[in-house]
């Protein structure tokens, strides 16, 4: 159980520093970031000749594999390597330039070493003589995906610089920001964006749920009748004509397209700027979300179609699907399956429960939600996301990555809130990860949805929140779909993309 939360640690503090103090903090009981120690792997180092290169790069793994820290550089694995030495992340490098690309037919064979289910994740790094003063997103991921990276850290040194004059990091959602020398420990900053995304785990498991009695939670009428379906329909048609998300990510405008599509295919990327909704049907005590991958757009929103995933329940790692009893077959006759939810499913889920506990006065701030948590997850394996006495009507999520302008936000009806910064550092945390959806969460708890809730009808109070992932996105909720577009289309003047956090 963890008891309480003590002030913010110094996250600018060097990681040697820092991590262990994280551990320590973690071992005492206090619920705050902690990375999991990882395997690191150098699969393409830098070219020959580029000493300056290779010094910035020893600098960097010599820091990482701090003994205080506890990560561990490996040897890319052969068919013997032991499952206890796999590395977490591997790190390709460019040539030097700008723009480059890494030859994505070769990692198809370097994967071959790779049980299933235990694929790495890519760093891309490069020390180039100039950055260009202000980059862009676009440009940015670009170079990321030409470089077969999930995130990526382009140096800015020449060969007669002692150390690095700058950097430049991107991260898979989108995360653009440029760090000086001299702002801050530069290795340090790159360190902890490194810890953040690649010693996270991720809470994107799905299973499959009945009744302990061995009757369907839901039958296919009841699903069939829900208006989540329309209304996830509708709210992507609205955003989409707004031009604030798109069917799946244009490869064209990322790199050659041939490239883009193997890269896609060979690492497994995910959310390059994808958006998701949920939306909560109490009645029905379902909660509906949109799948994981492209298609976010044009999709056939009658029920039949199975495109809406119905989630009941969270478990430790991910969630669960309540199939509806007397779904339709296939054309052929086969049992229908409904693809795996987006990756924040666990996330939403998580803040539709709290929201469930405020409304019965069991939970008031994040503290109590943990603790909550942690005690239901040491009785059983499956936590419903419908909770004893509590009876939300209805809720609607939106996933995008814009930010508001702040000036223009009607603060009237929009609530914004932030992560709790003795949680987690004012930094981008990946979709889908353990952490992210715990800073949503104590966001969600700094709110009046949790604070001082309204009425089953309206637990917002006719409010919208809006939670504000810096360097990321943001996560509005309200009691309907119309409630929500009309304050992102409406309410927060021009949105624009996330500054670098």
């Amino acid at each position: 159980m963890f008891a309480e939360i003590r002030s913010a640690p110094d996250w600018h503090a060097r990681p040697e520093d820092l991590l262990p103090e994280l551990f320590q903090r973690h071992d005492h009981h206090e619920f705050i970031f902690t990375p999991d120690p990882i395997n690191i792997a150098v699969w393409k180092g830098p070219p020959s000749g580029m000493l300056h290169f290779e010094q910035t790069l020893n600098t960097l793994l010599t820091r990482l594999t701090h003994p205080s820290i506890g990560n561990r550089l490996v040897e890319m694995p052969t068919a013997a390597t032991s499952s206890q030495d796999l590395p977490q992340m591997v790190i390709v490098c460019g040539d030097g330039k700008l723009g480059s690309y890494n030859n994505v037919d070769e990692v198809f064979a370097l994967l071959q070493g790779f049980p299933a289910g235990a694929r790495p994740l890519f760093l891309y790094v490069n020390v180039v003589d100039q950055l260009p003063k202000n980059v862009d997103m676009n440009t940015a991921r670009s170079w990321m995906v030409c470089g077969l990276g999930h995130n990526m850290v382009q140096f800015e040194q020449s060969p007669s610089d002692q150390h690095p004059r700058s950097a430049l990091w991107e991260s898979t959602q989108g995360n653009t920001k440029q760090i000086q020398w001299g702002e801050s420990d530069l290795f340090a900053n790159v360190m902890l964006r490194i810890m953040i995304h690649y010693g996270e785990h991720f809470v994107t498991n799905r299973g499959d749920v009945r009744h302990e009695d061995g009757a369907p939670w839901l039958s296919y009428e009841e699903w069939a009748e829900s208006t989540i379906h329309e209304d996830l329909w509708l709210s992507a048609q609205m955003l989409s004509h707004a031009n604030l998300i798109e069917d799946k990510v244009a490869l064209e405008d990322i790199s050659n397209p041939r490239h883009a599509r193997m890269v896609f295919m060979a690492i497994g990327r995910s959310a390059l700027g994808e958006s998701m909704r949920a939306g909560w049907d109490g009645k029905r005590r379902i909660l509906g979300v949109t799948p994981s991958g492209g298609g976010k757009v044009i999709w056939d929103w009658h029920p039949d179609a199975g495109y809406i995933v119905p989630v009941s329940h969270m478990t430790r790692d991910g969630y669960l699907v309540a199939t509806p009893e007397g779904f339709p077959l296939t054309s052929d006759g086969r049992p229908r399956t409904f693809p795996n939810g987006s990756v924040e499913t666990r996330e939403n889920a998580l803040l539709i429960t709290l929201l469930h506990l405020a409304q019965t006065g069991e939970v008031r701030n994040f503290e109590q939600f943990v603790n909550w948590h942690e005690f239901q997850f040491a009785q059983k394996d499956a936590v419903s996301i419908i909770q004893e006495g509590a009876k939300i009507d209805s809720a609607f999520a939106e996933h995008i990555h814009w930010h508001p302008q702040s000036r223009a936000t009607d603060n009237r009806l929009i609530e914004v809130v932030t992560p709790d910064p003795r949680i987690v550092p004012e930094l981008d945390f990946p979709c889908g990860g353990y952490w992210n959806q715990w800073a949503v969460a104590s966001a969600l708890c700094r709110s009046s949805a949790v604070t001082n809730p309204g009425p089953p009808d309206d637990p917002f109070r006719g409010k919208v929140v809006a939670i504000m992932q810096p360097g990321h996105g943001m996560l509005v909720l309200a009691k309907n779909r119309e409630t929500v577009d009309r304050a992102i289309l409406h309410r927060m003047g021009p949105l624009h993309k996330p500054v670098g956090a």
